[in-house]
């Protein structure tokens, strides 16, 4: 049903709304499983429910999850090892097209987010 969709099986007749449900799958995801994709990926975790995004539309989550990873990079200037946890949050919620083209992008200089540099330093 629809309301299936919106809340998960089941949800909707137990009155659980997203973030409720969100915490009753963590809780059922950190539960020990036997094996996790044949054993290949044991511990994946997707970026937490964040209330200022609380649509079904995550594109707006997943661009700012990205800046954020930016930002990360900015300022550690460009430290990939301290920034590996901001990265993995926007790769789990943005499609990979998505991230491979902001990284192509932020390469050639023509990324429409956060700069890695100031503009003012640049002399632009």
């Amino acid at each position: 049903s629809c309301l299936d969709r919106v809340f998960g099986p089941g949800g909707a007749e137990r009155g659980l709304r997203r973030p409720e449900r969100a915490k009753e799958r963590e809780r059922e995801s950190s539960a020990p499983k036997e094996e996790t994709m044949s054993g290949l990926i044991p511990h994946i975790k997707t970026t937490p429910y964040d209330k200022r995004f609380p649509s079904t539309n995550q594109a707006s989550h997943c661009w700012n999850r990205y800046n954020e990873y930016v930002m990360c990079l900015k300022k550690t200037e460009s430290d990939e090892d301290a920034c590996k946890p901001m990265r993995q949050l926007a790769l789990s919620i943005c499609p990979d097209d998505w991230w491979n083209k902001w990284d192509e992008e932020r390469e050639e200089g023509t990324f429409s987010g956060v700069k890695m540099t100031d503009a003012a330093a640049a002399g632009h």
